[in-house]
């Protein structure tokens, strides 16, 4: 295996164990978790596609922290 197939295969192990270990915000709701193909998301997150596969991220993630 490639050294960028292990950093894939390894990337894709770390997000797939934060998403079954529930990943939180300081709100306490899942960063992101995998949506079905018809890509329904709760008010609070945006769909976003990657590699073919739609995930729902949670909207605080993409917040400007220099509000703070």
């Amino acid at each position: 295996m490639s050294t960028s197939g292990k950093f894939l295969r390894l990337y894709l192990t770390v997000l797939v164990f934060c998403i079954v270990a529930g990943c939180y915000t300081s709100q306490h709701r899942p960063v992101m978790f995998r949506a079905g193909s018809d890509v329904k998301c709760p008010d609070w997150s945006v769909p976003v596609e990657v590699d073919g596969r739609y995930y729902c991220i949670d909207r605080s993630f993409f917040e400007d922290e220099d509000d703070y």
